[in-house]
């Protein structure tokens, strides 16, 4: 797809930082909105630099006052991540500022000139060249080349290796911002979908952003609960839905319990042996009018 050339669509979590040998025994998942609240979850989970390795489940950006914090903390802790929508859209929008093909055709300052006035209400407008992309273009021009770089890294989808003696009902762990479908490869999944995603139609077996076909999570439930034998099932942990909120199965566990809008941010905890366990902190709301889903 054009531009979107350089999105790794997946990974294996030991290549991501080029490690020999696994040496955390514990991974801790998250979803992020802000910089504070995982603070104050990493502490309260005691983490360990030193044995515990941190996977964010995407949208580490423009879901909160400080995207540029999260993004130098994620740096700091060596943390994981895979791409969530809004990277993604944020990367298109700083590739196209930096295209020296496709130039931008107004630029990023909060003028007046850049609105209309509706002739009937007089309510101000964007012009159409302007809607969609302008404030991932504004958050665009925050970061330095080298938060750049580092987000640019984070896959579609990320595979965490299991170590011997993890005791689990599936043979997989997946993290993925928004969700997968059942029956197709991982390196066949559409990338606009796995971070985006909420439906799946069950006449066509395509997924939808809408919510208006089965939730993604009990097709994708169902469908390993059939496959056989139990080491080819794969457990999904996925972010990206607030309002659907913490939802944890069988073989789904996701994350997002609203932070951003004054929920809680969570964690799942998933030690050598496979024992999974929940963690969450309160969050204050930092929602605007302008935040996507």
């Amino acid at each position: 797809m054009q531009g979107r050339t350089y999105v790794p669509l997946y990974a294996v979590t030991i290549s991501l930082f080029h490690f020999v040998v696994l040496p955390f025994p514990t991974r801790r998942l998250f979803d992020l909105s802000n910089t504070l609240p995982v603070i104050k979850l990493l502490d309260k989970v005691s983490f360990n630099s030193e044995k515990d390795h941190i996977v964010f489940t995407g949208d580490i950006i423009a879901k909160g006052p400080d995207s540029i914090g999260v993004v130098d903390l994620a740096r700091k802790l060596n943390a994981s991540s895979v791409r969530g929508n809004h990277e993604d859209r944020m990367l298109l929008a700083w590739q196209s500022l930096h295209s020296k093909l496709h130039r931008i055709p107004y630029d990023e300052a909060d003028s007046e000139d850049q609105y209309t006035s509706d002739s009937k209400t007089g309510k101000k407008e964007k012009p159409p060249s302007s809607r969609g992309d302008r404030r991932e273009r504004k958050l665009a021009r925050q970061f330095s080349q080298e938060q750049i770089s580092f987000l640019q890294t984070f896959p579609v989808i990320l595979q965490i290796p299991l170590p011997s003696g993890f005791s689990s009902s599936a043979g997989e762990y997946l993290v993925v911002h928004a969700g997968l479908v059942p029956g197709v490869a991982t390196d066949r999944q559409d990338p606009f979908q796995a971070m985006n995603m909420r439906s799946i139609d069950l006449a066509s077996q395509v997924p939808s952003e809408l919510r208006v076909f089965e939730p993604w999570e009990r097709v994708w439930g169902h469908a390993m609960g059939l496959v056989q034998p139990a080491s080819a099932r794969a457990v999904v942990i996925y972010g990206h839905d607030a309002r659907r909120g913490l939802n944890v199965r069988k073989y789904t566990k996701g994350l997002d319990s609203a932070c951003v809008r004054g929920g809680k941010l969570s964690a799942l905890i998933l030690d050598a042996a496979g024992r999974e366990k929940l963690v969450s902190v309160k969050c204050a709301s930092h929602q605007h009018g302008g935040v996507d889903p």
